[in-house]
C-alpha cells in the first residue's frame, strides 16, 4: 500500500536537471510503500510540474532505506541490507 503526505513548498530552491537548468518545486512531500513484510520510504521528494519525467535520485533511496539494486537484463530488485 502506498501512503503519501504532501505539502505546498514556498521556498526559492530549484532543482537541477541535466541540462543545466532549474525547475519550479511546487510541493515536496513524503511517501512510503508497504510491501509483505517491510516499507520502503521517500523522504522529501520535491514535485517539479515541468519536468518531463519523474526522477529518483538513488542515493538518497539507499540512505532513506539501508538498501541496494540488484540489476539484470529485464529487471531490477530492491533489497534491504537488514533482511536481504
Amino acid at each position: 500500500m502506498l501512503q503519501t503526505t504532501i505539502q505546498p513548498y514556498d521556498g526559492l530552491e530549484t532543482i537541477q536537471v541535466g541540462n543545466g537548468s532549474g525547475l519550479v518545486i511546487h510541493n515536496t512531500g513524503f511517501s512510503y510503500i508497504n510491501i509483505t513484510h517491510d516499507s520502503f520510504y521517500l523522504n522529501k521528494f520535491s514535485h517539479c510540474p515541468k519536468a518531463a519525467t519523474n526522477l529518483l535520485s538513488i542515493n538518497q533511496f539507499f540512505l532513506n532505506n539501508n538498501c541496494y539494486f540488484i540489476m539484470t537484463e529485464t529487471n531490477f530488485y530492491v533489497k534491504k541490507n537488514k533482511t536481504r
